[in-house]
């Protein structure tokens, strides 16, 4: 017989816990040194009572510059460091997180050296199997950078609106889903009239759709459906500005671009006083035409009839078409002693100045042909030469002006088959079968 061998559960049992032990601190110290090397810093403490602090990683030193007995020795070390702006506000949320059993906060924390940083504090509430809360455990994570961006952001944006704010045309931005992005005050203006102001996130249709309801739009109305059609085509493809006239007077020019996020930008200009004043000009404009036309025909009548000149010849033709409405050239038919006057004139001038001269040169010719002893024609030109002369105060040392005219004059004697002929810087031109003579005048004007 064989001694008895000693069973192996007896070495099992031995060897059993000493692993569990072995794995249980090789599990805790890997714990730990995850939580000392997170960019976090893990803390923990009571739920009730002192608070007592019962955790904090080693990070702490790393992160705020304390060490980690500094925290578990001191209730009072989160009050402490807390900027004091924000404390009130954040022992009133973290009553809250009690009853939600986690929440996250942002704050201002006093680091080891003095000097504050911006973290996020995330909590989260350990309750026991009855629900009764008994730790707090929370994390601390350094968001001073971000804040500082968001700050810059903020500051860049506040620029942006300030900038906006103070133009005196209407602005809007609208996203790529065309809602309301930012309005300035002149923008709200234009369709805040009872409704209230448009609000970020409206579409542009709404908001046009509410202006035409409220017929702000004259454009629009009677026909609100194809205008809000042909207006939203126009808004969502912009090209050239738009004109629009609202119900108040106003006129608006709206300009808008697409951007490169995909939105649009609108900027709205009044325009009010320059259509004014374009309907002002127009009004004006149509009164001179009628002036000038009335003008026209005073200057029509005044030529000689055609019947007058149909009662001496068939054999004429007369070209007279002033390049304006009223002009400078004139031609002249009159019966004298030995036959027949013909006179043709250019003033100088086009328009209203030209026709004045077209008047003094008519009001000299009657008493100049009444007034000369015989046929002719040099001593017309000669007459109408002194005469514009001494009306317009040529021949004086203080005249302003040089304005005068050409022209040219035929003495005609039927009786004798005679023409006689003078000009002043105009020609007369003799046809006779192909052959065409010029007879010169003389090379100045009148």
């Amino acid at each position: 017989m064989g001694l008895p061998r000693k069973p192996k559960q007896g070495l099992n049992a031995e060897v059993a816990p000493k692993r569990n032990s072995d794995v249980r601190a090789n599990a805790l110290d890997r714990l730990t040194q995850l939580l000392n090397a997170s960019p976090a810093v893990i803390y923990s403490f009571k739920a009730s009572g002192n608070f007592e602090p019962t955790f904090v990683s080693a990070s702490l030193e790393t992160a705020f510059g304390y060490a980690p007995k500094e925290y578990l020795d001191n209730p009072n070390f989160w009050r402490e460091r807390v900027h004091p702006d924000d404390l009130q506000r954040a022992e009133r949320e973290i009553r809250d997180l009690l009853k939600n059993g986690k929440h996250a906060l942002e704050y201002r924390f006093r680091r080891k050296d003095g000097s504050y940083c911006w973290v996020n504090d995330e909590q989260h509430v350990i309750r026991d199997e009855n629900g009764e809360s008994v730790e707090i455990v929370g994390s601390w994570s350094d968001i001073t950078a971000r804040k500082a961006a968001e700050q810059t952001a903020i500051e860049a944006n506040q620029r942006v609106a300030d900038a906006i704010e103070s133009i005196s045309e209407g602005f809007s931005l609208y996203d790529m889903e065309d809602r309301l992005v930012l309005g300035n005050y002149k923008f709200s203006e234009l369709f805040d009239h009872g409704a209230g102001q448009p609000k970020p996130v409206m579409t542009y249709e709404e908001i046009v759709r509410g202006a035409v309801e409220r017929g702000l739009i004259e454009d629009a109305k009677g026909r609100s459906a194809s205008w809000l059609r042909q207006r939203l085509a126009q808004h969502r493809n912009p090209t050239e500005p738009i004109l629009q006239r609202r119900t108040n007077g106003t006129w608006l020019q709206i300009s808008e671009r697409r951007v490169s996020s995909g939105g649009t930008v609108a900027v709205y200009s009044d325009l009010t006083k320059v259509k004014e004043s374009e309907q002002r000009a127009a009004m004006a404009n149509q009164l001179v035409l009628q002036s000038l036309r009335y003008a026209s025909r005073i200057q029509a009548a005044i030529l000689p009839a055609r019947e007058v000149l149909t009662s001496v010849t068939d054999d004429y033709f007369l070209i007279w078409e002033p390049r304006d409405i009223v002009g400078g050239d004139f031609f002249w038919f009159q019966p004298i002693k030995d036959g027949y006057a013909i006179i043709v004139g250019d003033c100088t001038g086009h328009g209203v100045p030209g026709a004045f001269m077209t008047l003094i040169a008519w009001g000299m010719l009657d008493r100049i042909l009444a007034e000369i002893p015989d046929s002719n024609p040099s001593q017309v030109l000669a007459g109408l030469h002194r005469g514009i002369q001494s009306l317009l105060g040529q021949d004086e040392d203080s005249g302003e002006t040089n304005d005068g005219l050409e022209a040219g004059v035929c003495f005609i004697n039927p009786s004798k088959r005679e023409m006689t002929f003078a000009g002043a810087h105009l020609s007369l031109w003799k046809a006779k079968g192909e052959d065409v003579i010029e007879i010169k005048g003389d090379r100045k004007g009148l």
